[in-house]
């Protein structure tokens, strides 16, 4: 068997040459230490341009890597100035509120501006402060009978009924001045949202003035039922009405 031959190196063949990884990126990828790609680097001459060029941040890609190349730049999308705003509900409600509308419906009347209702509470206001009142007069018996030690049936009689209710009438007239002069209401008015709007010697003339619309059978507290501004004859004397 004939001896193989050796293959002889010929001369005009070029030897294989293996170039790293980073030929041609500019930069070594593990220069800084790291195991991944620098971020950025600094800027480069362009052979195009002849101009300075700035390495853009490369994107991200992989498990926490950076990837060598250079990102894509991305075209300006023109803003959009005009805004068109949807049609909401509450711009439809008023076009269908007309038809859903009866041609007979009527506003409801405001009660709070009627004679009736004004009336009404000042009515409330007195008998409040008529019970009050009666409740301070018993208070007052009831420490007159602990002093000088009498009975119901000894002080009430016939004779002394007619003294004991117009001492209660002094008391609630007292009583409801000194509040309205001090105060400008009293706990009745205050109850029923009602306040003397006026000087504090006017009120005290309204109050004087208030046994005139009595006395005269009762005519002057009805001068309020015909008055244009629902006022009795003592407010209009004085110029104060409960408000």
């Amino acid at each position: 068997m004939a001896d193989l031959e050796k293959p002889t190196k010929r001369s005009d063949e070029t030897p294989i040459q293996f170039k790293p990884l980073s030929a041609g990126l500019g930069f070594h990828p593990f220069a800084e230490g790291l195991p991944y790609a620098p971020l950025s680097k600094a800027a480069v001459p362009s052979k195009t341009a002849g101009k300075l060029e700035a390495r853009t941040t490369p994107r991200p890609m992989g498990l926490g890597a950076e990837a060598a190349g250079f990102a894509r730049p991305i075209r300006n999308v023109p803003k959009v100035t005009q805004k068109i705003a949807p049609k909401t509900v509450t711009q439809t409600i008023p076009r269908a509120l007309p038809k859903l509308q009866s041609p007979h419906s009527m506003p409801l009347p405001n009660l709070a501006n009627t004679r009736s209702w004004y009336l009404t509470r000042r009515a409330g206001a007195f008998l409040f402060d008529a019970v009050m009142s009666f409740l301070l007069f018993s208070l007052s018996i009831s420490i007159f009978f602990t002093i000088f030690h009498a009975t119901v049936g000894q002080v009430i009689t016939a004779d002394t009924f007619t003294s004991l209710f117009v001492f209660y009438i002094f008391v609630h007239w007292t009583f409801v001045t000194l509040q309205e002069i001090l105060f400008k209401t009293s706990i009745g008015k205050a109850v029923f949202g009602l306040r003397l709007r006026g000087e504090r010697w006017s009120i005290f003339l309204r109050s004087i003035f208030s046994w005139v619309s009595i006395g005269v059978m009762g005519i002057g507290i009805f001068w309020a039922f015909f008055d244009p501004d629902k006022r009795a004859l003592h407010d209009v004397i004085s110029g104060v009405q409960p408000e």
